[in-house]
């Protein structure tokens, strides 16, 4: 009989609005305000939040990246 481990989930998903692509990242660190992921490409992206109630929010140049901030594995 084989154990399963649930994998921890540390990984969110990062949406371009510009193209809708969408990449998942793992999760560095996470705030009420701030959440740090790391991209696949090596990247470090830290995306904001203005309010409680919206999304996290990282922009360069006309480039715009959002996430929920929600965990999965």
């Amino acid at each position: 009989m084989t154990t399963k481990t649930a994998k921890p989930k540390n990984k969110t998903m990062v949406y371009c609005t510009d193209d809708n692509s969408k990449v998942k990242g793992t999760i560095v660190c996470k705030t009420e305000t701030e959440l740090v992921v790391d991209l696949p490409t090596g990247f470090q992206m830290t995306l904001h939040k203005l309010s409680p109630k919206r999304l996290y929010i990282w922009r360069v140049g006309t480039l715009e990246f959002v996430s929920d901030g929600w965990e999965q594995s």
